[in-house]
C-alpha cells in the first residue's frame, strides 16, 4: 500500500509529537537537533518509495539512541532482531573481518530458546552471509535457519527460528535445533 504525501506528513508530525512528549532520553540526544534533522529529511521522505520511507523513518528514530524505538508499517514484512527473535546484534570485528555478534539474548525469547547465547556470532541466515552494515531480514511468518558459532569460531551449529505472524504464544513459537 502506497501512502499519500499528506498521510506521510501526518505520520512524521505524529512521530515528532510522540517523541517530544513520550520518549525517554537515555542517550542525551538534543531534541532540537533531532527535530531539525526530521525537517531536513521530510521532503525526501514524502516522495520516496514505501520501503525507503519506512527505512528513512527508522533511521531518524535510530538517531534517538534507543534500541527499542522503531517504526513499522501496520503489516510489517520484516522486523529487527530485537523485535522478532528477542535478541540484539552488534557489529564485531575480529582479525579485520566484521561480523554480527549476539549482544543481548532475552530470556525465554525465540533466540534463547533456540540455544543462542550472548557472544555467539552470526555466520549466515538462510544460507546467506550477512555482515555489517547489512542486517539480516527477519521476515514475519517465516522460519529462518541461522548458522552460528562461538566467538572463538568453534561450536558451529544451525538453529531454526520461526518468526510468527502475530504476537506469539508458546504454541506459536515452534523452535528446533538442527544438527550441523
Amino acid at each position: 500500500m502506497s501512502l499519500s504525501q499528506s498521510e506521510r506528513k501526518r505520520i512524521l508530525s505524529s512521530i515528532k509529537t510522540r517523541v517530544l512528549k513520550q520518549h525517554i532520553n537515555v542517550a542525551g540526544v538534543s531534541y532540537e537537533a533531532w527535530t531539525r534533522l526530521v525537517d531536513e529529511r521530510t521532503p525526501e521522505l514524502l516522495t520516496a518509495e514505501t520501503d525507503e520511507f519506512e527505512g528513512g523513518v527508522r533511521r531518524l528514530l535510530s538517531e534517538l539512541g534507543t534500541s527499542h524505538t522503531v517504526f513499522y508499517h501496520e503489516c510489517p514484512s520484516q522486523l529487527l532482531p530485537q523485535h522478532s527473535i528477542n535478541a540484539s546484534l552488534r557489529k564485531f570485528e575480529q582479525a579485520g573481518d566484521a561480523r554480527w555478534i549476539f549482544l543481548d539474548v532475552f530470556e525465554d525469547g525465540l533466540a534463547h530458546v533456540a540455544g543462542i547465547k550472548p557472544g555467539d556470532v552470526l555466520l549466515a541466515m538462510d544460507g546467506t552471509s550477512y555482515t555489517p552494515p547489512s542486517m539480516p531480514p527477519f521476515k514475519v511468518g517465516q522460519t529462518h535457519t541461522l548458522r552460528v558459532s562461538s566467538i572463538q569460531g568453534d561450536n558451529n551449529r544451525e538453529v531454526a527460528i520461526e518468526v510468527p505472524h502475530r504476537k506469539g504464544t508458546n504454541r506459536a513459537h515452534r523452535l528446533s535445533s538442527l544438527r550441523a
